[in-house]
């Protein structure tokens, strides 16, 4: 079974947390909020996830979590991965990944030399056709 960690508690990280209902072999362990209420709020509406945090070091640094789905607001995408990848922990990261080419860098160059497992999760495809030559981005 794989402890997934889910930082944030709003919109987004509703639609992972109803999503990993349907995942075998994934168990939501923990969740983060910047607001303790709120992420008791979010465990007893998606739970029983049985470990609730404010600070994302310390969800990380459960031995319970395996995997941190990061769905936060996309400025604090860059220290969420550090923080989870200093950790030693594989990282999802919602889209987009980053606000720019060199923050999405950055990313990449922290969870390549951390040595982790490491995605992102893209919701959709665009299909786009030039000069009578579809393309699947």
């Amino acid at each position: 079974m794989i402890g997934v960690g889910l930082l944030g508690s709003g919109f987004i990280s509703e639609t992972y947390a109803d999503a990993l209902q349907d995942v075998r072999n994934a168990d939501l362990v923990a969740n983060y909020s910047r607001d303790q209420a709120r992420a008791a709020e979010f465990a007893q509406k998606w739970g029983p996830i049985p470990n609730q945090y404010d600070d994302m070091a310390a969800l990380c640094a459960d031995p319970a979590v395996d995997l941190v789905v990061i769905g936060l607001p996309n400025e604090v995408h860059v220290d969420a991965v550090r923080i989870a990848a200093a950790a030693g922990k594989g990282v999802v990261c919602t889209k987009p990944l980053a606000r720019t080419g060199r923050e999405a860098a950055e990313i990449l160059r922290i969870v390549r030399a951390a040595g982790v497992w490491h995605g992102y999760a893209e919701s959709s495809v665009t299909r786009w056709s030039r000069q009578a030559r579809s393309v699947t981005c």
